[in-house]
């Protein structure tokens, strides 16, 4: 894997595979979504950490960060 995380010109990436990780209702597919995206947040957060520009994005990525168990814990309350 390189060391950079942006597949877009708008480093938007992360918020895919965040998108994708909530979205997915496959119980079996969930912790691959998961760690995807947390992978992607986690090296976009290191991006912004080192990068001298802008943090605006770094309170999403936070929350994005939060948010990832929650919705695993979501899909298996359902499952039940």
């Amino acid at each position: 894997m390189s060391a950079s995380i942006s597949k877009s010109p708008d480093n938007r990436y992360w918020r895919q595979l965040y998108r994708a990780a909530l979205s997915e209702m496959d119980a079996s597919k969930l912790p691959e979504r998961i760690a995807e995206a947390e992978r992607a947040v986690v090296l976009r957060a290191r991006e912004l950490f080192q990068a001298a520009g802008d943090k605006g994005e770094m309170p999403s990525l936070v929350d994005s960060l939060s948010n990832i168990p929650t919705a695993g814990i979501q899909v298996d309350e359902c499952a039940i």
